[in-house]
């Protein structure tokens, strides 16, 4: 009787060892999300900065609309990315993707709850070593 017990004891756990294997998701990289993000990042990088190039004969108020544009824009689809996957780390879109997503996040001063909300899941991402503290020095 003992026996049987322990048999079907063993099953059980193996059942419920299984069911978490299957429950943890493999993150799996994503091409597309990164080259968006750098796309972005890019014309972040030009907003970010005082006008050079043709920005230079732009009026401070066609400047400033541009900026707030670029950031509200941007603020928009990372909220969206962050709140549909978290916070995109390098098994997702990258070292480069990651630190794009998190240098973009900054100049959200709009939201800064959202901010905030996205800080905490970079730090426990680097207490998992998902990501590196680096990152965080921008």
């Amino acid at each position: 009787m003992s026996s049987i017990i322990f048999i079907g004891l063993s099953l059980i756990a193996c059942k419920q060892t299984g069911r978490q294997g299957s429950d943890t998701k493999k993150i799996e990289f994503n091409q597309g999300l990164a080259d968006e993000l750098k796309a972005m990042a890019e014309i972040d990088q030009i907003a970010a900065y005082v006008p050079q190039g043709n920005y230079k004969q732009w009026t401070q108020g066609r400047w400033e609309k541009f900026k707030d544009s670029v950031f509200t824009t941007h603020k928009l689809r990372l909220e969206k990315i962050f709140n549909e996957l978290g916070y995109p780390g390098y098994s997702l879109v990258g070292k480069e993707g990651s630190n794009n997503f998190w240098v973009m996040v900054q100049h959200s001063d709009s939201d800064p709850d959202f901010q905030s909300r996205v800080l905490e899941k970079l730090k426990i991402e680097v207490e998992k070593k998902m990501l590196t503290a680096a990152i965080m020095v921008y």
